[in-house]
């Protein structure tokens, strides 16, 4: 199962499949908007419109970071003589690995936590945190363990049939060789 990362593609692709997973996973999942809602049903209509202004921001910086790694992943398979999987995967990489950094590192002019008033609301943002958080581990992991399930076949590390013909007849081809030396 692990022979896949010796392959040509091998850890990049890896990455490469958990961080679009671990995207996909935190966009995707329903589970999330139920937090969000639990959470914005505790705030009054200041820190409701505050909140809003911060998604409004995160998601800027968020489509900002991704333009900058596409221009940045274009660029990289300007300078790739012949575009395979492996640089499709760098492509991936450094697409999300840009967008990531640029998110984090990016100033945020408020952030939420210095709003909330009461416990309630502390914990439910928690939550809105832990939930986020989760869901991109979870994204990640599950990328990953796919990547290497089924990536061997995709990425040619696993026995191909051809090959095994192939040796199979070179192995007869040399046994009635041997055979008719005798």
């Amino acid at each position: 199962m692990f022979s896949v990362l010796n392959t040509k593609c091998g850890m990049n692709c890896l990455i490469a499949t958990g961080l679009f997973t671990s995207m996909l996973y935190v966009m995707l999942n329903p589970n999330k908007d139920k937090v969000h809602r639990d959470f914005e049903a505790l705030l009054d209509d200041s820190q409701r419109e505050l909140y809003q202004t911060i998604v409004r921001e995160r998601m800027n910086l968020y489509i900002q970071g991704l333009v900058l790694g596409l221009i940045l992943g274009f660029v990289y398979l300007n300078y790739v003589s012949t575009p395979d999987t492996r640089s499709a995967c760098i492509f991936t990489i450094i697409v999300l690995g840009v967008n990531n950094l640029y998110y984090g590192v990016m100033p945020k002019s408020a952030y939420m936590l210095p709003s909330l008033t009461n416990q309630s609301q502390v914990e439910a943002w928690l939550n809105v945190y832990k939930e986020m958080k989760h869901r991109c581990v979870l994204g990640f992991i599950l990328g990953a363990i796919a990547y290497l399930l089924i990536g061997s076949n995709v990425a040619g590390a696993g026995p191909s049939k051809s090959k095994s013909k192939s040796n199979n007849s070179n192995a007869s081809n040399n046994n009635s060789k041997n055979n008719n030396k005798k």
